[in-house]
């Protein structure tokens, strides 16, 4: 009989697996776009501050107002002290300072210059610390269809252009009328007269400043009579 072998399996040896080692990836370039922003930023930052900076520098500091009020002492009337004339025909009252004498239609009944004849209401501020016939007339009458502004009007751009003056509209105490200035015949010296003529209350107002050019003092007597025009004053 064949001897028969126990048929016990051969153990093989256990094969041994390769060991896999993990492939690390490889790190990715960092973008420099961030970069380039960062600078891109900064640059504008920088450009505007400088142009603040430079704004600042060109503009003058200016210092605080002072807020305070400041009173303000009122000025000195420079007719305090005159006298004042009332016309009750005429409807208006002037006023005059010392060495001016006034004459009137209304206060004395035998005072009617010719040269005024007519007139409803006459009266005139006279400087009487010269014999020149420095003086201020004021006359009135009714207007009408031959006394009116128009015609006043007339008579002065008339003696505008046939003499030495200066013609001009102006207003009166709230009165719209005419001015005409006259210049001495010293083409040297200001202005010797002044006419003025305007309507109010149903009259034609004539006033007349005049001072004689001969007058060594005529200057400051004519600055004089224009204040004592400037005090007019309707009282209707």
């Amino acid at each position: 009989m064949e001897n028969q072998t126990d048929p016990t399996p051969i153990e093989q040896a256990p094969v041994e697996q390769p060991i896999q080692i993990p492939q690390q990836e490889e790190p990715k370039a960092k973008s420099s776009l961030p970069k380039v922003l960062i600078a891109v930023l900064l640059i504008i930052v920088l450009t505007i501050a400088g142009i603040v900076v430079y704004k600042k520098a060109l503009t003058p500091t200016t210092k605080p107002t002072d807020t305070t009020a400041v009173s303000v002492a009122p000025s000195p009337d420079p007719t305090a002290g005159w006298k004042t004339y009332t016309s009750i025909k005429g409807k208006y009252s002037i006023k005059y300072p010392e060495g001016w004498l006034l004459r009137s239609e209304e206060d004395d009944e035998n005072y009617r210059p010719s040269i005024d004849m007519g007139m409803n209401s006459v009266a005139k501020v006279e400087y009487s610390k010269t014999p020149f016939n420095d003086r201020i007339s004021i006359s009135t009458i009714a207007t009408s269809i031959n006394s009116n502004l128009q015609m006043a009007k007339n008579v002065l751009d008339s003696w505008e252009k046939n003499y030495q003056g200066k013609g001009e509209e102006t207003t009166t105490d709230g009165a719209n009328g005419y001015k005409l200035t006259w210049i001495y015949s010293d083409s040297s010296s200001k202005a010797s007269r002044v006419d003025l003529r305007f309507e109010k209350n149903g009259l034609l107002y004539d006033i007349e400043l005049s001072i004689d050019y001969r007058n060594p003092n005529k200057e400051e007597l004519f600055e004089i009579g224009n204040k004592i025009l400037s005090t007019f004053k309707f009282t209707n």
